[in-house]
């Protein structure tokens, strides 16, 4: 009967967490408060869309694979690809960012596209600070 008790209180249990989680994140989501790895956090009065977060998200994990933070903190990291960079283009193009802010993301991926990653520190950092980041400030390429 022991056994029991305690599989009745484990199912219990994970069924609270389950119930729970389901709720936190339907209120993050409803609220459009998004708290990523690395202190990186989004609400939504900071970005008009989730397609512009992800396009910022993306850039950062690629501005990630060239740099070395202040803190050694680099949280999560996606290699830069011609390809991904004129995808990248197209959802830029696409998006609803203002027509600066749109000219200066191209500039950027048009530069990875070509292989030129010699402003990468000041590229991570912008989009980092558009993602509200407060860990791991990029201070120089990697050597």
């Amino acid at each position: 009967m022991e056994i029991n008790k305690k599989k009745i209180i484990i199912i219990f249990c994970v069924t609270l967490f389950i119930i729970a989680a389901f709720f936190m994140g339907k209120i993050f989501i409803d609220e459009g408060v998004i708290v990523k790895e690395g202190g990186v956090t989004e609400t939504k009065g900071s970005l008009k869309s989730n397609v512009e977060y992800n396009i910022y998200d993306t850039m950062h994990r690629m501005a990630n694979t060239k740099i070395e933070a202040i803190d050694g903190q680099v949280w999560g990291e996606i290699e830069i690809t011609p390809e991904l960079c004129s995808e990248l283009i197209e959802k830029v193009n696409q998006s609803n960012f203002d027509i600066s802010e749109k000219q200066k993301l191209i500039e950027i991926l048009t530069r990875w596209k070509n292989g030129d990653f010699s402003k990468c520190v000041d590229e991570h950092n912008y989009v980092w600070k558009k993602l509200g980041g407060t860990i791991g400030r990029a201070i120089r390429l990697k050597k």
